[in-house]
């Protein structure tokens, strides 16, 4: 239960001082005093000494109560003397008593138990003790182990293999083996696991001759160093051939581009320009058509559906010179000539419907007159 001794008024709580609250002084049960927010008060029964408490005498993991010490001045938390399985003693807040508490014995046991040289776990096999590292702010204790498939020694968390979490280097995830021919390669040698992207790469060799390293995830049934078509069957190209306007004159071989094989011709396009080297492929999938004479034709302008005749009258006047379009609306401008003889440009859709348009001739001759 909750005591009221004082009110404190109202507070701002937040930097803008938008919104006041109003705040009591209470006292729990246990005695301590601490401030409380008026609109909260049937929902508050302690201090918080109901969620720490613990009984005396009571276990919790490897730490027994002792006794109770209450809440001292410089912290508002509830404390209790406990005492571990070792023997030692100390003061331990209530919050963190729980089921796994200890005074630290735990870990340095953990931290004593010896690494078990030449023990085997699944496919993997203990060669060395490693000791220690810090990894994110947290002790990590780490070994070398070797894969019973031959590959490289490897540096790996002892936890994670002790718990059988990792039973090989990653052999069993692949499944493919040495001499095995996958698609169009056959693979000779395990290359091991690549610092760069931690993938397992093995040495491969294509049926044209070409040898050369592929990640084991990425061998399947299709498989080439690039020599081979998607549907399995191998592309020839044929001299003279013709592939929209480009003509094939040279065969050039496949070259290293960006770590991919690519296959290169030799091409003369109908427009006469020089030779030309593309991608076979890109002549076979019909993207390349032209050495780009297509691309930098201009393309026919559409006939304007504007009929304007010089010399034709429209009320007082006369057209004389079309000035073409202007600005963003394309709208078409023209010159005219009234028939007191002042020329002027204005607008074609003026002119044509005869609208209301003013003359500085007629309007000086109006002012003469009056």
């Amino acid at each position: 239960m909750l005591t009221i001794i004082k009110d404190l008024g109202k507070r701002y709580l937040d930097e803008e001082k938008t919104k006041l609250y109003h705040y009591l002084l209470v006292r729990c049960h246990c005695g301590t005093e601490f401030p409380l927010e008026k609109s909260s008060r049937n929902r508050t029964k302690s201090c918080g000494c109901i969620k720490t408490s613990k009984k005396v005498g009571k276990t919790y993991g490897y730490v027994t109560i002792i006794k109770d010490l209450g809440y001292p001045e410089e912290d508002n938390r509830r404390y209790y003397k406990v005492q571990c399985v070792c023997g030692e003693k100390f003061r331990m807040r209530g919050d963190k008593i729980i089921e796994t508490s200890s005074c630290g014995c735990k870990n340095k046991r953990n931290m004593l138990i010896p690494i078990p040289i030449g023990e085997t776990f699944g496919l993997l096999t203990v060669t060395k003790d490693l000791g220690y590292r810090l990894v994110r702010n947290q002790k990590r204790r780490y070994v070398e182990v070797k894969c019973k498939c031959g590959s490289k020694p490897k540096e790996i968390e002892w936890g994670v293999v002790r718990r059988g979490l990792t039973k090989s280097c990653g052999c069993t995830r692949t499944a493919k083996k040495v001499g095995e021919t996958h698609g169009f390669v056959k693979i000779l040698s395990d290359a091991g696991t690549s610092k760069l992207d931690n993938k397992r790469y093995a040495n491969v060799k294509c049926v044209c001759g070409k040898e050369f390293p592929i990640a084991f995830s990425k061998i399947t049934k299709a498989t080439s160093c690039g020599c081979k078509g998607k549907n399995g069957t191998k592309k020839t190209i044929q001299i003279g051939k013709t592939f929209g306007n480009l003509t094939v004159t040279k065969d050039l071989g496949c070259r290293l581009v960006k770590g991919y094989t690519r296959h290169f011709v030799e091409v003369t396009c109908k427009c006469g320009s020089e030779p030309k080297e593309v991608l076979m492929d890109n002549l076979f999938r019909g993207v390349t058509k032209s050495c780009g004479c297509l691309t930098n034709r201009k393309k026919p302008q559409k006939a304007n559906p504007i009929i304007l005749t010089i010399g034709d009258t429209y009320g007082q006047f006369t057209i004389t010179k079309d000035l073409g379009t202007r600005g963003k609306a394309r709208t078409r401008y023209v010159e005219v000539t009234c028939s007191c003889g002042t020329p002027r440009e204005a607008r074609w859709y003026i002119v044509k419907n005869e609208l209301p348009l003013p003359c500085k001739g007629c309007q000086e001759k109006q002012k003469m007159s009056g």
